[in-house]
C-alpha cells in the first residue's frame, strides 16, 4: 500500500479510501498493510485506512 510514501506525494485519505473500496467491489480480499508502509510519524496510517474501509463495509454488511 503506497499511500504514504514510495510513489511520490502521499496520496488523501479519502482518495485513498476511495481506491481501497473499489479494490473491495472489484473482489480483492487481501490488503498487505504493515508499519513499513506508514511514515515516521504514523507508522500504522495505512493499516488505519485498510481498518476504516473494512468497518465501514462490515457495519454497511457489504461483501
Amino acid at each position: 500500500m503506497g499511500f504514504s510514501h514510495a510513489y511520490g506525494a502521499s496520496t488523501q485519505d479519502n482518495e485513498a479510501i476511495e481506491i481501497i473500496c473499489r479494490a473491495a467491489e472489484a473482489g480483492y480480499e487481501l490488503f498487505d498493510t504493515a508499519k513499513v508502509y506508514g511514515t515516521q510519524e504514523d507508522p500504522h496510517c495505512n493499516e488505519v485506512l485498510a481498518g476504516n474501509v473494512c468497518r465501514f463495509r462490515r457495519n454497511k454488511n457489504i461483501q
